[in-house]
């Protein structure tokens, strides 16, 4: 290393004199080597820092390599004893699954079967006005009608018209009455009517020999004399106007 004397200004190579050639100075006083030999010190405590946390990972990696070995080891031998010890339990619970579907459609086979027999096949039929018409589960009768205003005029050619029903339940069970009243002159079906005058046949749950009902209103051609009312899918009944 190579220096400039305090004394003398004379450069000087540390490597070969421990004097000034020039002026003869002591040079281990000299601040400038002081300060190369303070940050040569510390370069070295940084390059040995380097070099032990260099080991320390080298360590941790050769750590994870043997863990991960050991895991794959063990990842094999449970593999194998897999293949080798639950084949058995395996096929049992194939076994119990395939018992248990079994069962299972056994179970609804008979249920269907004894809903089937429990299901009563209904029939089309038809009815005259204030006469009941009924199925297995409903008793309908249209008794009265008349033509009514709303809020509007009907359509040209139409006019409002209501028709009173009983409907009844026959059945045994609690029954709740959601079906569809329609009316249909010479097979083409009429719009529905609305009003508040009047108390309309409701939706509704009805008991055992329990009754419920209402109006229902329609839009219907001026002429028509002959309306088909469909309650249902099931019951239709034949009003005749001209009587």
């Amino acid at each position: 290393m190579k220096v400039v004397c305090e004394y003398c200004g004379n450069t000087i190579d540390t490597d070969k004199n421990t004097k000034c050639p020039s002026c003869g100075a002591d040079l281990s006083n000299n601040k400038a080597i002081k300060n190369a030999m303070e940050i040569k010190n510390e370069q070295e405590k940084i390059e040995l820092e380097k070099k032990k946390i260099q080991l320390e990972q080298e360590k941790i990696e050769n750590i994870r390599r043997q863990e991960t070995l050991e895991s794959m080891r063990k990842g094999t031998e449970f593999v194998r004893i897999l293949k080798i010890g639950c084949l058995i339990p395996f096929i049992l619970v194939i076994i119990l699954l395939a018992v248990s579907i079994i069962i299972a459609i056994k179970d609804q086979v008979v249920t269907n079967d004894n809903n089937d027999k429990n299901i009563v096949q209904e029939v089309a039929v038809e009815g005259n006005f204030n006469e009941p018409v009924s199925t297995s589960t409903f008793s309908v009768t249209c008794d009265g009608y008349e033509e009514f205003e709303r809020y509007s005029e009907p359509t040209n050619g139409y006019k409002y018209v209501r028709f009173h029903f009983t409907v009844e339940n026959i059945s045994d069970k609690e029954l709740y009455d959601e079906e569809k009243i329609r009316a249909l002159v010479n097979g083409v079906q009429c719009e529905r009517a609305s009003f508040s005058d009047k108390k309309q046949l409701p939706e509704a749950y009805i008991i055992p020999g329990g009754k419920i009902d209402g109006y229902i209103g329609f839009e219907i051609p001026e002429n028509a004399k002959k309306i088909d009312i469909k309650y249902g899918d099931y019951i239709t009944i034949h009003v005749d106007m001209n009587k």
